[in-house]
């Protein structure tokens, strides 16, 4: 992941070298992620046309996209789904027309999300190392998962008891948008059954979830309990808000790891 975007892990931690608050680290991680959206209009053509039937024309004109069909067959209710969330109708040209940012946070939105989740995935794995022997939050022996097959589990380790953990991390833009149980589930699943993690199923505090959201469901405690060790953005900041000593660690290992 980190070979992916060395210029912007290295940005980040540079940055933040000299101390910083996990709510900077959100807002420059939402900055950096634009980096993933391309802005040429042929290029946004060919994508948005791939969502379209072969009877719809694309064009970009006076900073503006354009979509309207060669035909007069009524129009698809899958296409109006595309349309409709990023575009205006105009009854009198009798076409769609969509703004540049619009267009952009539609074609690139996964891969922003995905960016995203793939740098607090990197920041999870320094802040484990870093607090490994914490006994709040502390895993030793981070392993990260198999990032070409993803079932749910981010990582794995052991707690401060012994126990082999599962870890699943959550990037939140939104720190009001809850952790649901659904997004926690498949990794217990996952756990149990394809990694066969036994303590995962027989002891307490061995399903991590590390996020940048403030909460969890109502669902999500109700089932989970004790089960899972819940270290969100809350959490995070009394440990790294303002901790010159852990945002120089991670600049350190980031260094290391491009470096190599």
């Amino acid at each position: 992941m980190i070979f992916d975007y060395p210029k912007e892990y290295w940005f980040l931690y540079e940055s933040l070298k000299d101390g910083s608050t996990i709510r900077e680290w959100v807002n420059k991680v939402e900055i950096l992620s634009k980096i993933v959206i391309k802005t040429e209009p042929s290029v946004n053509i060919l994508l948005l046309k791939q969502y379209l039937t072969d009877s719809w024309v694309v064009e970009f004109d006076n900073n503006i996209y354009i979509a309207y069909k060669n035909d007069k067959n009524k129009i698809s209710e899958g296409v109006l789904n595309v349309l409709k969330p990023i575009g205006k109708w105009n009854k009198e040209c009798y076409r769609w027309e969509i703004l540049p940012k619009d267009l952009e946070h539609f074609l690139y939105r996964d891969a922003m999300n995905k960016f995203k989740g793939d740098m607090l995935e990197v920041f999870s794995e320094m802040f484990f190392n870093i607090f490994g022997a914490d006994e709040g939050v502390g895993i030793q022996e981070y392993t990260p998962g198999d990032i070409g097959s993803d079932y749910g589990v981010d990582a794995t380790g052991t707690n401060v008891n012994g126990h082999s953990c599962a870890i699943q991390v959550k990037y939140r833009s939104n720190p009001l948008d809850n952790i649901s149980y659904a997004d926690i589930a498949r990794t217990f699943t996952s756990a149990a059954l394809q990694l066969n993690l036994k303590d995962v199923i027989e002891q307490d505090h061995t399903v991590y979830l590390f996020t940048t959201a403030n909460g969890v469901s109502v669902a999500f405690e109700k089932v989970m309990g004790r089960k899972c060790v819940l270290i969100t953005r809350d959490v995070i900041s009394t440990k790294v808000d303002n901790n010159k000593t852990f945002w120089q660690k991670c600049y350190e290992l980031m260094y290391h790891t491009l470096d190599a």
